[in-house]
């Protein structure tokens, strides 16, 4: 709360922290090494956190660090839950959202621990994913720059295998396990 000149009062709201629990689904979190940011899916957003994120506190005149991990920003565009986060490499994030079948490519232009770096670079809707039923897997596999993938899969058991192409990722292969992994069609 400040005072201003005329007398006014005026309210200054400063974020301290942010902090989400993760979904609990088995693929709703990844870590990304090189990067050290961890991706985890919270309701229908990813968070991006660091492990080792380091503050400073002043303790009876001694200044010591202690690593607390903390949330940096929020990825935005899924309007159901995330069930699953994958990074792909520094840069790249691919998330999935559950009932609404949407793929989001997730790509930073600079700085990966940079909320403004982040885009949504490719939005994959569920009529083009080909998914009928609620996405609940996804694996991400990096081998170079030109050759990257990542597989969802649906509770109906339909898998896909997506592979980049011209900076868009498109369906390589697809399987239909059906809702028994060990009825295959």
């Amino acid at each position: 709360m400040e005072k201003m000149e005329n007398g006014e009062t005026t309210w200054r709201v400063v974020n301290k922290m942010i902090a989400a629990n993760a979904n609990t689904v088995f693929n709703a979190i990844d870590y990304e090494p090189s990067a050290k940011l961890l991706a985890y899916a919270a309701s229908n957003t990813v968070l991006i956190l660091d492990p080792t994120c380091t503050t400073a506190t002043l303790r009876s005149s001694t200044r010591t660090s202690i690593q607390t991990p903390k949330v940096l920003f929020a990825l935005n565009t899924h309007t159901t839950r995330v069930n699953g986060v994958q990074w792909l490499s520094p840069s790249v994030i691919v998330s999935i959202g559950g009932d609404e079948k949407v793929i989001v490519v997730w790509r930073a232009d600079g700085d990966s621990r940079a909320p403004t770096s982040w885009k949504a670079h490719q939005v994959i809707p569920g009529e083009e994913s080909g998914h009928k039923a609620t996405l609940t897997h996804l694996r991400a596999f990096y081998v170079s720059e030109e050759e990257q993938y990542f597989t969802t899969m649906d509770v109906g058991g339909d898998l896909r295998l997506w592979s980049l192409n011209d900076s868009k990722f498109v369906i390589k292969a697809s399987l239909m396990f059906g809702r028994n992994l060990q009825e295959t069609t």
